[in-house]
């Protein structure tokens, strides 16, 4: 298991506030794998919409293809 690691940057910060707001848990850390907290498809157009307004774009690319994402 990977130690829980906090959000570094504003925009890891940012894009780990839309992933825990779309698969409803209470934080995410900057090496948290998407799909092992419970995301899928779904839930990544969910987050990408939770933060559009922040964000010039989004894209599936920022966390599925990361296992740990680091921004």
């Amino acid at each position: 298991a990977v130690e829980f690691s906090e959000p570094e940057s504003e925009l890891e910060r940012a894009v780990a506030e839309a992933v825990a707001g779309a698969l409803q848990v209470e934080k995410v850390g900057r090496h948290d794998n998407f799909f092992d907290l419970g995301g899928h498809s779904l839930s990544m157009i969910r987050a990408a919409g939770l933060r559009r307004a922040s964000f010039t774009r989004l894209t599936g690319g920022v966390v599925a293809l990361h296992s740990g994402w680091r921004l």
